[in-house]
């Protein structure tokens, strides 16, 4: 399983414009973090996935959070186990 989780957060590195990625498991625990990700943002960016689903609790889908700052965005979603935040430049 880490070895397919490097690989997928490798991927996601290797997109336009991606400056950080963290994965994050149920319990808020940082699974792999890169670039501008840090370990300590798991609890938030867990924290934050979760909250989101409290806005549409009866939703099939769970919500993507986008978070917007001068440097750029960050784009938040619980997939099944695992929460994502993706790490992007304005550009």
């Amino acid at each position: 399983m880490e070895r397919e989780l490097d690989e997928k957060m490798a991927s996601i590195m290797g997109k336009q414009g991606v400056v950080g990625a963290i994965a994050v498991d149920k319990k808020g625990l940082t699974l792999s973090a890169s670039g501008v990700a840090r370990p300590e943002m798991s609890g938030i960016i867990s924290s934050i996935a979760d909250q989101a689903r409290k806005l549409e609790p009866t939703s099939t889908v769970n919500p993507v959070v986008r978070l917007e700052s001068d440097q750029g965005y960050c784009l938040i979603q619980k997939k099944g186990e695992f929460t994502l935040g993706v790490f992007k430049n304005n550009s």
